[in-house]
């Protein structure tokens, strides 16, 4: 926390009390507030002021105003520690309807982007009239089990796990991927703001550890996460920190389908090998992001590292808690050389 920005909106055992005024130092008047980074701007909300005698009646004339103030901003994104929807018995029961009958409303007439939650100790992602609602409670607490009795027709996916979630801001693209504590993938989403076709390499950018003279299966998934279909074959490049190189034929591809590539490779150094796997090498399509189609993958094959998500240059990282495990990472658009 001496060198992470870290933003923190109040949950069910805070009860607003003057110590965590203390320990941390947000914009405005703290309860609740809001602040920019990058494209993005965000809205921290108190939704626990009930419990301790309070309405919603001064947070709403803020936050209509608020927003009013930035409109401008292409990305909004709420984080609040109860979430609008649930696949819990608690939001069958009536208990988020507050915030459905008083928030929802103005978020969707807004255009809020995401909204960030915690309370249910899992991982839920959940949409509604155009809005990802998505409930991050994997931080640690003792994790609550999904019933599937109580999954509402609003929930994409929900898994029992602790998790971190990686957001990637672009000026016209969010990527969301939630990953578990073993560093596997659960789920991933990604918004777009205009309707061009876009190739992302979604093999997971961090620190492998392999073994030097063992044969290693390793894949790379191309994927298209934008809002028109490729019609065309294009060229991908893979590139090792060791010299090899070749190309591969990505088929056409319609919106959200993928194309796996499985190679056999052997580390045949004591050392850390790069991959670096360029998904449109001859600028064959107009994408979403013209910055997003390379990734580096790094496998350890000498002494164990730190895990790295990232691999190329971003304006800053920012956690974003509440019972929420929330990073976000804004990426600078490249310039075309002229």
């Amino acid at each position: 926390l001496n060198h992470v920005p870290f933003m923190a909106v109040q949950g069910s055992h805070e009860k607003n009390h003057s110590n965590y005024y203390n320990a941390f130092a947000f914009p405005g008047k703290e309860e609740y507030y809001s602040f920019n980074y990058g494209p993005i701007h965000f809205i921290g909300l108190h939704s626990d002021i009930p419990d301790y005698g309070g309405t919603y009646n001064e947070t709403i004339d803020w936050l209509l105003d608020d927003l009013e103030t930035h409109q401008s901003y292409k990305w909004k994104i709420v984080a609040m520690h109860n979430p609008a929807y649930s696949s819990s018995e608690n939001y069958l029961d009536g208990e988020f309807d507050d915030f459905i009958n008083l928030f929802v409303p103005i978020f969707e007439e807004n255009n809020i982007s995401v909204v960030f939650s915690g309370h249910k100790h899992l991982y839920e992602r959940l949409q509604k009239n155009n809005i990802t609602y998505v409930i991050s409670g994997g931080a640690g607490a003792k994790p609550h089990i999904v019933v599937e009795d109580y999954i509402i027709e609003e929930s994409v996916y929900a898994e029992t796990a602790y998790h971190a979630v990686l957001l990637e801001v672009f000026e016209n693209q969010i990527d969301m991927r939630a990953f578990r504590t073993n560093k596997t993938l659960m789920d991933q989403f990604t918004i777009n703001k205009v309707d061009k076709p876009d190739l992302r390499c979604n093999t997971l950018a961090f620190t492998n550890k392999i073994s030097k003279g063992v044969n290693q299966d390793i894949t790379i998934s191309i994927k298209n996460i934008g809002e028109i279909n490729i019609t065309e074959e294009t060229l991908a490049r893979i590139e090792i920190s060791n010299g090899e190189s070749w190309d591969v034929t990505v088929p056409p591809l319609d919106v959200y389908e993928s194309v796996d590539f499985l190679y056999e490779w052997n580390a045949t150094e004591s050392e850390i090998y790069t991959w670096t796997i360029i998904t449109d090498v001859e600028d064959q399509i107009d994408e979403v992001v013209e910055d997003n189609n390379q990734v580096v993958l790094t496998f350890d094959a000498s002494e164990p590292e730190e895990t790295s998500f990232f691999v190329r240059g971003f304006w800053g990282i920012l956690a974003f808690l509440s019972s929420i495990m929330l990073v976000a990472v804004v990426k600078q658009r490249r310039r075309k050389q002229s």
